[in-house]
């Protein structure tokens, strides 16, 4: 699992019900038809060299909607260098996920089933940073 990491802020992202370790933080790969003000790209015109973000209308917590993006084609870069100083080779259950970086993530679930992530910044989890994962062989469409 990875979070990517396009704002310019540092997002502290929690994983319920299991700890996990880092196992490393990487550039993000842009793809050659995004400039560095706007990483969004019209599908037709991305060369496949890299990620891109596509915009997409959301629904807001009040209803309304809102303009957002969606990830494509997630593509890691160069490894980033973790300041001595910065602890991240414990277990935890949060990582501060950094601008312009992919976090990579190992957890170990000991059940199956839809565990909630979300970033810990409170008015966040009310626009589309808080999700479920589904950890399992096939997903139940009854429940």
């Amino acid at each position: 699992m990875f979070a990517l990491q396009h704002s310019g802020d540092a997002h502290p992202m929690h994983l319920h019900l299991v700890f996990f370790e880092v196992l490393g933080r990487k550039e993000i790969k842009w793809d050659s038809c995004t400039s560095h003000a706007d990483r969004s790209c019209d599908p037709k015109d991305a060369k496949g060299d890299g990620t891109y973000l596509e915009e997409m209308a959301i629904v807001e917590s009040s209803g309304n909607l809102a303009s957002g993006f969606k990830i494509i084609n997630p593509t890691p870069g160069a490894d980033i260098e973790t300041r001595p100083e910065y602890f991240e080779n414990a277990r935890k259950d949060m990582v501060t996920a950094l601008p312009e970086q992919i976090t990579m993530i190992k957890a170990t679930f000991d059940k199956p089933g839809r565990f909630v992530w979300h970033c810990h910044i409170l008015s966040h989890e009310d626009h589309e940073m808080m999700r479920v994962l589904y950890v399992g062989d096939d997903v139940d469409e009854e429940s």
